[in-house]
């Protein structure tokens, strides 16, 4: 008798995969999750050999994709239509309860670390709402994740774009379904439409971050996986690619091709590289479907690499791991644990697997299958965890070590600014024509004591550290009346050299808010009465550039007008940094003209030089940032600025913070993250130093005006 099964019994799975009325269990399936969830573990770990490990989650997105898809169309077949609200009570019983658990515990554990402020509290709040990925595009998150201590909750954005497809998703395979009298011909093509303008929305997206976070841009993964599951819902379809040697043959040949273009992605591949930015994570689905059909078919080497029984116990609680592992990661720092980078990382995978086969014991499965121990601990966790989410967000936030730039900025907006002081001879911050000569009465010489001992009127600029710095400076000013702040702006990850490319989060151009300082800053600075416009900057121009050649650096004309400078697109083939005499010609003429834009209307521009960094948490940054933290970059800085001071000895002076922290550099209560300053930290430097310190340059510098002895 002539067998009608599959060739080798062990696919036969595969041929039933939906001819019943649950979905048939793949193995390899499950190896081909803990595959994927064991690079991104590896790329959080901060290991500078797997820079593509974020690309484990567009696996799982393809995955997710294929299986929700093969499972409505199963349910459509068996009964002509769709529960909707069962899949979605299926869905979130599955998801949810442990991800409600992962909040609680990482909202105590921050807590309970000093380590929870208030963007954490909007972190957690978007987490619990599956919004996570808009809140992260909304502020940035690319950068605070790399640059100052990652929010605990940042890997809960691939969830919330998942939850979001898990509600439109089964709502749009019903009506193609439903209109089409159950055509797959006609589910794959709406699906394949919507590829298109997801894919299109990716290549006319104009930042990484949009691509990354964006609920459309990421949904071309999901998509390609729903596409796959359309492909072959049909048996005869499942048949012939088990039974027909060429087909097969294709299908393994892809699978070979497609997991080594994965490892290699996985090893060279970063965030923010143009690959990423002009449609690479597509390749990659299409890489991800080529693996998924290989490991539902069983066959070939893919099929024993991901039926090898270690990867499918921890593709089985996969889940958890991704959920537990990042804040952990975040928050027992290598500060707060003592240990070094690999035995901190070899303790925090046991402790998440740990964590992650509970979770799968005790909340997950019982709340899947309905069946719950006495007491019913799934029911009791799911509770508990929100009452202490709800607490948590309720409550005051905690003290942070830890520089938060959203309470930064909320507290220098609620500051009320004093109004600019009269000047009593002249123009602020000019040279006054009738300077008191040796003639002077004693009444214009009082004046002019007067004159030179009165309170500044101070502007402010830079980056996040400047950010760190600007409310405990305007709370000096006001506290001792030692001037008058006037705010001015401080723009996080941004830097003063224009145009190019960047190593940081991943290779990227110069943000557009970052190259338009001049446009941002020449509004606010032309005023009457500005004495002094401190920049406090430097980070962003320690990393890796390639930058503009033959770029026209002046911003300012003669009539002081702010001129358009479009920044060229011929960009430098060399990647060059601080240090290199190319590169600190090309940040002299940038900095250059930063002062002439500044001191323009007669302020006085206070340059503030780096500090060195500590590398306390310097988990915290990725390999591109962490060479920011070179002492010899930050002396070659320090340089520039020299330079720039004695090119501009008229209108500039060195604020020499570098000195004053030479003995401070590890101490974390002033900067708990080595590079910001924390609020008590920076409380203390501004009342210390800076604000006495700025006062000391300008009067300094006005006395000569003044003829006044520069000591008086």
């Amino acid at each position: 008798m002539t067998s009608t099964h599959p060739p080798r019994t062990r696919l036969h799975p595969f041929v039933q995969f939906r001819d019943r009325s649950r979905l048939v269990h793949l193995p390899a399936l499950d190896g081909l999750r803990g595959a994927a969830v064991v690079v991104v573990v590896l790329f959080h770990g901060n290991w500078s050999w797997v820079r593509g490990g974020f690309l484990g989650v567009s696996l799982f997105f393809t995955l997710s994709g294929f299986l929700i898809t093969s499972l409505l169309i199963t349910e459509y077949d068996g009964t002509a239509s769709l529960s909707l609200g069962s899949f979605w009570a299926r869905r979130f019983r599955r998801l949810l309860p442990a991800a409600w658990l992962t909040i609680a515990v990482t909202v105590v554990l921050a807590s309970a670390l000093s380590a929870f402020g208030s963007q954490d509290r909007g972190d957690a709040i978007a987490s619990l709402l599956n919004v996570a990925n808009w809140r992260f595009l909304a502020t940035g998150s690319s950068y605070n994740d790399l640059f100052s201590t990652p929010s605990p909750f940042r890997h809960f954005w691939s969830l919330a774009i998942e939850e979001q497809a898990y509600v439109a998703l089964p709502v749009l395979v019903w009506v193609a379904l439903r209109v089409s009298r159950g055509s797959l011909s006609v589910l794959a093509s709406v699906l394949g439409v919507l590829l298109s303008l997801s894919m299109w929305t990716t290549l006319t997206a104009d930042s990484v971050d949009r691509v990354y976070y964006g609920t459309i841009t990421r949904s071309a993964e999901i998509l390609i996986g729903a596409l796959l599951a359309a492909m072959v819902a049909h048996p005869k379809t499942r048949v012939h690619l088990l039974r027909r040697w060429v087909l097969r043959s294709v299908v393994v040949v892809a699978g070979v091709v497609s997991l080594v273009g994965f490892l290699v992605a996985c090893v060279r591949v970063e965030v923010g590289s143009a690959f990423v930015l002009k449609g690479g994570l597509v390749l990659i689905a299409v890489g991800s479907a080529a693996l998924i059909l290989n490991a539902a078919m069983g066959i070939g080497i893919i099929g024993f690499i991901f039926e090898w029984r270690p990867l499918r116990w921890l593709g089985g609680i996969s889940y958890g791991v991704y959920l537990f592992h990042w804040p952990l990661f975040a928050l027992l720092t290598e500060r707060r644990t003592g240990l070094g980078h690999f035995p901190r990382f070899v303790v925090l995978v046991a402790l998440t697997l740990v964590l992650a086969v509970l979770s799968s014991r005790h909340v997950e499965i019982p709340m899947r299958r309905r069946r719950f121990p006495k007491p019913a601990l799934p029911t009791m966790a799911s509770a508990a965890a929100v009452i202490v989410v709800v607490l948590a967000l309720i409550m005051p936030t905690t003290t942070s070590l830890v520089f938060d730039a959203e309470a930064a900025s909320a507290q220098l907006d609620t500051l009320v600014m004093g109004s600019l002081p009269a000047a009593t001879s002249g123009e602020s911050g000019t040279s006054a024509d009738g300077s008191p000569g040796e003639g002077l009465s004693e009444l214009a010489a009082a004046q002019a004591q007067r004159e030179a001992e009165r309170a500044p009127a101070i502007m402010h600029f830079g980056d996040s550290v400047a950010l760190s710095m600007a409310f405990p400076l305007a709370a000096w000013a006001v506290e001792t009346q030692g001037g008058f702040f006037l705010g001015g702006d401080t723009t996080i990850g941004c830097g003063i050299g224009r145009g190019g490319y960047e190593r940081s989060f991943g290779v990227v151009p110069r943000r557009a808010e970052c190259d338009n300082w001049p446009q941002r800053w020449y509004p606010i600075t032309d005023v009457d009465g500005l004495d002094i416009a401190m920049v406090h900057t430097g980070q962003w121009e320690l990393v890796d550039r390639r930058i503009p050649l033959g770029m026209n650096h002046t911003v300012v004309g003669e009539d002081a007008a702010l001129l358009s400078t479009p920044v060229p697109t011929q960009i430098d083939e060399v990647w060059r940094n601080v240090g290199d005499q190319i590169y600190d010609d090309y940040l002299l003429a940038e900095l250059s003209a930063a002062q002439e834009l500044l001191s323009r209307r007669g302020a006085l521009v206070l340059w503030v030089n780096l500090p060195y960094y500590s590398n306390l948490d310097s988990e915290s940054f990725n390999a591109n940032l962490r060479l920011s933290h070179d002492p010899a970059r930050v002396d070659a800085f320090n340089a520039v600025l020299e330079r720039l001071t004695a090119k501009f000895p008229d209108t500039s002076r060195l604020l020499d913070l570098h000195t004053y922290m030479a003995d401070k550099t590890d101490d974390t209560s002033l900067r708990a993250d080595g590079s910001h300053f924390n609020k008590e930290g920076a409380e203390s430097v501004a009342l210390e130093f800076l604000g006495p310190e700025l006062l000391r340059l300008w009067r300094d510098w006005r006395a000569p005006q003044l003829g006044l002895d520069g000591d008086r």
